[in-house]
Formats: structure tokens, C-alpha cells, sequence
């Protein structure tokens, strides 16, 4: 195993050479190493994996401009240095952040991005001059800390400028984050694009929760899947929810439910989208514990679909 001074002759050699791709992975010995600035100025690297490092940029750097793919792990970086890395990828196309360590913001823009990952801790997000930005996968592994700024929604903020999304998922205390504010029951732009959306162990006994859920449901015209994990808490009663009542998923054909107890707000929940999806093919309930959902019970429910299965699990 390599110790830091080996480690940088390693690298300086590489950058030298006009390297392509970088990877560098997790190592036993190596923590929070200050990765060489040399690093930054190759012209020709297209695909940089770093783990485990700092990174500061030289007062020199211009930019990337042959950069396709960018993950950073476990990295020590500020947010305004990473923004400014973001920023100057001219052709980046890949963006995952997993666990970014000093960075309170995150800040995106680039006119290029078409997928953005984040599992990490952090206090906002702003994403702005994405047009091209297709699949989107955020998690925020720590609970939401709200100040008093007079922000608008995060909702709004956040996703008012995805104009090309047709992927979005979306993760537990993330959804909290987004329900800050007043959460329009739509959103200002609608998400015309967006054909999957996959929310992971969603507080549905949460209203606030529920709302970006409905508002996103209501912005989303086109959407095809609908994928929902539950946390072990019981869902609200949506039905009271008044934009509900002229909602309809013309397109949808898939939706998978994951996390239920078999409440009447779920089968209540499970016959709504029944009742509002005209070409939906399968929808697939998983309970946790107990029993499943009863067929005496699902077969009163009206689809509004000639042809769907209905799959009722248990896990």
C-alpha cells in the first residue's frame, strides 16, 4: 500500500502522460490525503473517480474541457470550490456525490449535466442552468434544518428549472427538505418530460410529505412508473386533498407500492389510482408484517383499466 509521498509521484507521473481516465479507490492507509492540483489540468481526462481525498484548486485552473464523468466519495471540499469545479466541466455529463464532507451548499450549474447523484449531508441545494438534466437521485442523509430566510418553497426552487427531467428520485429526509414552505399544489413549470418517479421510504403520515408528493403527482402529465417505498408509519388520508379530484395518470402503466400496513387510507390511496390510470398495466402491493391486502377487498375496487394486474405481496 502506497503512503501520500508515493501516492503524489504516482499521480504526477499519470498527469503527465496525457491519461484519459483516473480512478482512485478506497485505501486502508490513505485517509485525507491533499490530492495534487496536477490533477486538474490535464486536457484530455474524461472520466475522474476520486475517494478519500482534499481537493483545492490551483488559483491557475481554467477548467476541464474534456470531462465527462465526475464522482467524488468521502472528499473534503468547500462549496465553493466545488461549484466552480461543476461549473468549468464544459462537456460533464455524470455528477455523483456520495458522503461530501465541508461542503453546507451545493450549488450545480452546467449546461451540459444529464445525470446528478447525491447521498450526502448537506444544508441546501440550488441547481440552476440545467437544461439537459434527465435523471436526478438525491438522498440527504441527515434531517432538514429549516431557518427563517424567507425562501420560497424548496420544491420550487429546487425544481423549477428541470425541464428535461424524466427520471426523479427522491429520498426520505429529502422529501422533508422539499416541503419547507408553502408547497404549491403545482408547480410553476410543469414536468412535462418526467416518466419515472421513485420515492424511498417516504413519511407518508407526514402532510407536509404528502403535499410534494401531490404536487409533484399533479405537475407530472406524462409519468409512466410510479414507485413508492414506505416507512413503517401509516399513510394520511388523501382523499381530502382537493386537487385530487381531476387528476388523472393518462399514461401511467406501472406503479409498485412497497411498505404497506393494510390501513383503509391505503386501500383508499390504492383505489384512487385504480380508478385515474386508463392504461395502467400492473400495480404491485407489498405489506410489511400482518396480512395482505384481502382479494375480497381489492376485487371492489374499480379500475379504470381493462387489463391491469393487480400483485398483492407480502414481505
Amino acid at each position: 500500500m502506497p503512503n501520500h509521498c508515493d501516492l503524489d509521484q504516482w499521480i504526477w507521473f499519470l498527469t503527465d502522460k496525457g491519461i484519459k481516465e483516473l480512478i482512485l479507490k478506497e485505501f486502508d492507509s490513505i485517509k485525507r490525503f491533499k490530492l495534487p492540483p496536477e490533477v486538474f489540468s490535464c486536457p484530455q481526462l474524461s472520466c475522474l473517480e476520486l475517494y478519500g481525498c482534499i481537493i483545492m484548486l490551483s488559483p491557475t485552473f481554467r477548467g476541464l474541457n474534456s470531462l465527462i464523468s465526475l464522482n467524488l466519495s468521502h472528499i473534503y471540499i468547500s462549496s465553493d470550490t466545488l461549484e466552480s469545479l461543476i461549473a468549468n466541466c464544459p462537456v460533464l455529463e455524470r455528477l455523483t456525490l456520495i458522503n461530501i464532507d465541508h461542503s453546507t451548499v451545493f450549488k450545480i450549474s452546467n449546461l451540459n449535466l444529464k445525470y446528478l447523484k447525491i447521498d450526502s449531508k448537506f444544508e441546501d441545494i440550488c441547481l440552476k442552468n440545467v437544461p439537459l438534466l434527465s435523471t436526478v437521485d438525491i438522498r440527504l442523509r441527515v434531517k432538514p434544518r429549516h431557518s427563517d430566510q424567507g425562501k420560497a418553497c424548496n420544491l420550487v426552487r429546487v425544481f423549477g428549472c428541470l425541464y428535461s427531467i424524466n427520471k426523479l428520485i427522491l429520498s426520505s429526509n429529502f422529501l422533508e427538505f422539499l416541503a419547507y414552505n408553502d408547497v404549491p399544489e403545482r408547480l410553476p413549470a410543469m414536468l412535462n418530460h418526467l416518466l419515472t418517479l421513485d420515492l424511498r421510504d417516504a413519511r407518508l403520515d407526514s402532510s407536509k410529505v404528502v403535499k410534494v408528493l401531490l404536487s409533484i403527482l399533479c405537475s407530472s402529465p406524462s409519468l409512466e412508473e410510479l414507485i413508492i417505498s414506505v416507512s413503517r408509519f401509516s399513510f394520511l388520508d388523501f382523499q381530502r386533498a382537493e386537487c385530487l379530484v381531476d387528476l388523472y395518470f393518462n399514461k401511467l402503466k406501472v406503479v409498485k407500492i412497497r411498505g404497506l400496513l393494510s390501513t383503509n387510507h391505503e386501500c383508499e390511496f390504492i383505489k384512487f389510482i385504480l380508478a385515474h390510470s386508463p392504461v395502467l398495466e400492473t400495480i404491485t402491493i407489498v405489506t410489511y408484517g400482518g396480512e395482505i391486502i384481502p382479494n375480497s377487498v381489492l376485487l371492489q375496487f374499480e379500475p379504470a383499466s381493462e387489463h391491469v394486474k393487480v400483485i398483492s405481496l407480502r414481505s
